[in-house]
């Protein structure tokens, strides 16, 4: 179980720079897993100060869940001795997708996201783990969902 949940709060809660190791969907939810936690901004209840403070171990879920829009969008970039050659958009399907993550081998940075009701774009980066941040990929997506949950147990002091 939860400690906190708040619902519908993205204004007071922030995705930017945190990762993401695990997607899954459970019954009409899809649960995204950051085990660094997420922001918890200055406006909202649970912070006194003017600091963005980071949670333990956190979740989101997107309450019944109704789509991640397909396709899902990867910008790769292809290099010859550093020097950028092209980019390609490689599209993939949610459970690829789902499968590229929870295999162990990417992780999903959160950068950018944009609400709407019932819809959230997310600008991301996918990277290797094992090779390091200068393998990474451009992502973005979007959730259709009724509503979205954010779930943590504790707020811990490393400020943004």
């Amino acid at each position: 179980m939860w400690k906190y949940v708040e619902t519908d709060a993205w204004g007071f809660i922030s995705l930017h720079d945190c990762f993401a190791d695990s997607i899954q969907k459970d019954g009409d939810d899809l649960i995204i897993n950051f085990p660094d936690g997420f922001w918890v901004c200055p406006n909202s209840k649970y912070i006194d100060g003017k600091d963005h403070l980071r949670t333990g171990p956190a979740q989101v879920c997107f309450k019944n869940f109704v789509d991640i829009m397909d396709p899902i969008y990867i910008y790769k970039d292809m290099r010859l001795f550093g020097k950028l050659l092209l980019s390609r958009r490689i599209w993939l399907e949610e459970e690829q997708f789902m499968n590229m993550i929870n295999g162990g081998k990417y992780t999903l940075e959160f950068l950018e996201e944009y609400h709407q009701p019932m819809n959230v774009k997310y600008k991301c980066e996918v990277f290797n783990k094992k090779k390091g941040r200068y393998t990474n990929m451009e992502c973005e997506f979007d959730v259709f969902a009724k509503s979205i949950e954010y779930r943590w147990n504790e707020i811990t002091c490393r400020e943004w």
